[in-house]
């Protein structure tokens, strides 16, 4: 169908064969208009205005000439005679008869352009002059329609961008009078997709218009770009499938996929219906932990970089948000005051669980030494959400924690943090507290000792029924062997003595 259409030329009220439209002017010049290689008719009237008188001479001047083109002579006994020029014997012909007569051109050239004077003698009447002045009009032969870098547009013109704008200028060649040049502005809306615009020229009146039509060839930007999944949320390690929908495109565009703007170099399935315009593309995804909560999109490119555009590439596009689920992720962390996992006996200490997790845990579990914290153990302690408050520790409370975590994805428990108390050096239990010995024997007697930090310094003492004695190098018989600073064995060797009690101190 015609979306446009456009007159061109000169506006000429025009004739058909045997008929001519006139319009005197001031100067009783009448106004002739012809189509070139058509029949022209110019009417003389040869009635006189005397009863009775007849018409004897009908000479026919063409410009300025003094000599006849063309004479119809009644005078003759033997018959009208008519006489005209070599050039033009086969073309013109007066024909008295017709009401009123006329001078009949046939296949009128450009060279029967001018003025026309009918001069009509009578046998009593005055001479009658009857002036015209004829325009040949020439047809436009062709029509060029030219695009906004000036190159010819023969059938399709483009591609041009979806709701852009662009001129064609519409040019028509050979008429006569020129033509005037006319310009087509182009919305490239889709509904003109395959539309037919067309140019016509016609100086004729209709007679012999010239038509040209072309299309124009649109690149359609998507209506519509969504992306959904399959599922709402997903799990971490498992494989999911998105889908990105493009509605409104006639040829498959380019598509990419981000990660939070990041581009991922990925590879989807694509199905392009061309019927529909619509095109389907399937992206399957191995989502991780790491995934949570980022935007997956999926991003539209047409390219119409051409002749018409430098670098046009559109974009658009449509994303989601990643919902992965996954088991917790634990760390087990001591409070910014305490320095080395150390609690000064007697003070507090205090742990903060530390997870990632989704969805958020239903139970978080304190456990010293791998078993459940007991209410019995020993020692007063707090449980405030992620917090683990130790009161007024001892040394009950030294061990191994951790934090158990668990959601509807897993659970987890974290890495066991040691908590060790300062306390001053004890005997250890489970040491033995007598040896017999005989006379003269050589005796080694260990005392382990706990502490933190480990004991550094030793002193032994001699105890009897009567003596209290510190023992010094030179008082111990025999070897004494070196207390480690870890509370190792510690020995008094090749020792005689009656009943007696040892001491040691640290």
């Amino acid at each position: 169908f015609i979306i446009s259409s456009i007159m061109i030329g000169l506006t000429i009220t025009m004739f058909s064969e045997a008929r001519i439209f006139e319009k005197q002017s001031f100067a009783h010049l009448l106004q002739v208009a012809a189509l070139y290689k058509d029949n022209l008719e110019l009417p003389c009237d040869i009635k006189s205005p005397i009863l009775g008188d007849n018409v004897i001479l009908v000479i026919w001047y063409k410009g300025n000439q003094e000599s006849p083109a063309y004479t119809f002579d009644a005078r003759s006994k033997s018959g009208t005679l008519h006489w005209s020029e070599a050039t033009i014997s086969r073309r013109w012909h007066f024909v008295s008869n017709a009401q009123p007569a006329v001078l009949k051109i046939a296949q009128v050239e450009l060279s029967d352009m001018g003025e026309y004077r009918c001069r009509v003698d009578f046998k009593k009447a005055k001479t009658r002059n009857t002036f015209f002045n004829v325009t040949v009009i020439v047809p436009p032969h062709d029509l060029i329609i030219l695009d906004e870098i000036g190159e010819a547009v023969h059938s399709i013109a483009g591609p041009y961008i979806e709701d852009e704008e662009s001129t064609f200028l519409c040019v028509a060649t050979g008429a006569v009078p020129s033509s005037q040049q006319n310009w087509i502005h182009v919305f490239h809306h889709r509904s003109n997709l395959q539309a037919a615009f067309t140019c016509v020229a016609d100086n004729t009146d209709g007679r012999r218009p010239l038509r040209k039509s072309f299309t124009i060839d649109i690149i359609l930007l998507p209506k519509n770009v969504k992306l959904t999944s399959e599922k709402g949320s997903f799990r971490d390690g498992n494989e999911a499938v998105f889908q990105c929908q493009v509605d409104g495109v006639k040829s498959a565009p380019l598509i990419h996929w981000y990660l939070n703007s990041k581009l991922l170099d990925v590879n989807s399935a694509c199905q392009n219906n061309v019927l529909q315009m619509e095109m389907i593309c399937r992206l399957t995804l191995n989502l991780t932990r790491e995934m949570h909560g980022k935007d997956l999109e999926c991003k539209i490119e047409i390219n119409s970089t051409n002749k018409y555009n430098d670098n046009a590439s559109k974009h658009s596009g449509s994303s989601l948000t990643l919902d992965v689920q996954y088991a917790p992720k634990v760390e087990l962390k001591l409070g910014r005051n305490l320095e080395n996992s150390i609690v000064p006996q007697g003070g507090d200490a205090y742990f903060e669980c530390h997870f990632d997790s989704n969805p958020q845990p239903k139970k978080i579990i304190w456990r010293k030494e791998g078993k459940m914290l007991s209410p019995h153990a020993g020692y007063a302690y707090l449980i405030s959400g992620i917090t683990l408050v130790l009161q007024r520790v001892n040394r009950q409370a030294v061990g191994s924690y951790s934090c158990f975590v668990k959601n509807d994805i897993g659970s987890t428990e974290s890495p066991a943090v040691q908590l060790k108390i300062k306390s001053p050096p004890f005997c250890a239990m489970g040491q033995s507290l007598e040896f017999p010995v005989e006379k003269h024997e050589t005796v080694s007697i260990p005392c382990v000792l706990e502490s933190n930090p480990p004991a550094s310094s030793f002193y032994w003492h001699f105890n009897s029924s009567s003596h209290f004695i510190d023992l010094t190098h030179t008082q111990i018989k025999g070897n004494i062997m070196d207390i480690s600073k870890d509370s190792q064995l510690q020995s008094l060797s090749s020792l005689s003595s009656t009943t007696s009690e040892y001491f040691q101190t640290a």
